[in-house]
C-alpha cells in the first residue's frame, strides 16, 4: 500500500471513530436525562442540593462544595441512593432526606424548601 492509500485509511479510521464517539455520547444524554430537583435546609446550616435522573440515579451538591454521584438501592423499596463503594447513603423520605458518609449520619434534619420539575422530558 503506497503513503497516499495508507493516509486515506487512517483518516477514514479517524472519522469513524469520532463518528462512533457521537453516537455514543449522544446516546448517554439520552439515557441520563434531568428530571427533578430540589434544596434541602439541614441542621447546623448545611444545605443538599439534589437532581434526579430517568435512570434513578441522583447527583448531590452538599454545602460544603462536594459533587456525589449516587444511583437508586435496588435492594431497598423506598427512596435510598448509595455509591457503588457504600460509603455515601441518601436516604430520601418525601420532604425529607438524611445523608450518610460511612454509616454516620452527617447531614440530619433536612426540609425541602424548594422542588423544580424539568418540563422538558
Amino acid at each position: 500500500m503506497d503513503k497516499k492509500s495508507r493516509t486515506k485509511v487512517i483518516i477514514s479510521a479517524v472519522i469513524l471513530v469520532v463518528l462512533m464517539l457521537i453516537v455514543i455520547i449522544y446516546y448517554q444524554t439520552l439515557k441520563h436525562k434531568l428530571v427533578s430537583t430540589a434544596l434541602f435546609a439541614c441542621d447546623a446550616n448545611k444545605t443538599i442540593n439534589v437532581s434526579y435522573f430517568n435512570d434513578n440515579s441522583v447527583s448531590l451538591v452538599l454545602s460544603d462544595g462536594r459533587v456525589i454521584p449516587l444511583m437508586h438501592d435496588g435492594d431497598n423499596k423506598g427512596t435510598n441512593y448509595t455509591d457503588p463503594q457504600g460509603i455515601f447513603e441518601l436516604i430520601n423520605n418525601g420532604d425529607r432526606v438524611n445523608f450518610l458518609e460511612s454509616n454516620e449520619q452527617t447531614y440530619s434534619g433536612c426540609i425541602a424548601v424548594s422542588k423544580n420539575t424539568d418540563r422538558r422530558n
